[in-house]
């Protein structure tokens, strides 16, 4: 089970390039791309999978119809493992679809994980996360994916803070060469980190950058299983007030909310939760 953006037909319309954070392919694992087309003219332009060298493969024409949707999938017969964004370019005036990449792990054809990657761009990004240590079974990590979006190196600037806010540890500097992209987890990304932790990574450059979260943990069948977070783009506009539009409880199911403050003065507010009927549910906090 993965989430699945809806398009909102009241934003402005985009009519530059955008550029998904991750895809993978081969080795079990699989991608698919879904373009939406919002509009009321044909879409056209072009995809194509780039590396996490920076190299990018035979350009993909698309051919949208309005108020439709495509799709296309990657060649995931082949032994070794490929990662790296995706570039969706519009030809000319054409307007950009809405893009969503969903990669799963599907070893001899029996799916066992799959997530959505949603485009998020910017340039200073907040994303909560999380590593408990390597244990036995139902060992959570995260991890993050980024892609430079730019045909110019690029320097990446990831610092961690605690829950309180306050900064942990020192930060670290990556560079990614043009149209690079690197996905790792805490522990690759900050090799002296103390587990286990829990806080929130600040990811900064001077140029547009893509970028996913990602969680991951090995069930207690020692499986891989792997969903995406989509970090908070602090240099974009926010609402006062929003519904996330879903949450389940109970019968094997459970609901985890996280709170970001991606400013430097306090926040307050408060949070409702509501049944299906628009009655107010009741809940226990801990």
């Amino acid at each position: 089970m993965t989430t699945l953006p809806v398009a909102d037909l009241a934003a402005p319309i985009r009519h530059e390039p955008v550029t998904l954070a991750h895809y993978a392919s081969g080795g079990g694992w699989r991608t698919q791309l879904v373009l939406v087309n919002p509009t009321d003219e044909v879409l056209s332009g072009t995809v194509s999978f780039v590396s996490d060298t920076g190299q990018a493969g035979a350009p993909i024409s698309y051919l949208i119809a309005a108020r439709s949707s495509g799709n296309l999938s990657t060649n995931s017969d082949h032994a070794n493992i490929e990662k790296g964004s995706v570039l969706i370019t519009p030809d000319g005036t054409s307007a950009t679809p809405t893009p969503l990449v969903i990669f799963g792990y599907a070893p001899v054809s029996v799916t066992l994980t799959e997530t959505g990657v949603a485009a998020a761009e910017g340039t200073d990004f907040a994303g909560y996360v999380e590593a408990t240590g390597p244990l036995p079974a139902d060992s959570i990590t995260s991890g993050i994916a980024i892609a430079n979006t730019t045909d110019a190196p690029v320097i990446v600037a990831l610092r961690l803070a605690r829950m309180d806010g306050q900064p942990f540890g020192q930060g670290t500097n990556i560079t990614l060469q043009p149209r690079a992209q690197i996905s790792k987890f805490l522990p690759e990304l900050f090799p002296t980190l103390q587990l286990p932790f829990s806080g929130v990574l600040h990811i900064s450059s001077q140029t547009r950058l893509s970028v996913t979260g990602i969680r991951s943990r090995y069930n207690s069948r020692n499986e891989f299983i792997v969903a995406t977070v989509t970090p908070v783009v602090k240099d974009s506009a926010t609402a006062t007030e929003f519904y996330l539009p879903h949450l389940v409880t109970g019968n094997g199911y459970s609901t985890r909310l996280f709170f970001i403050n991606p400013g430097g003065l306090w926040n307050s507010g408060s949070v409702q939760f509501m049944m299906q009927d628009g009655t107010s549910a009741p809940v226990t906090t801990h």
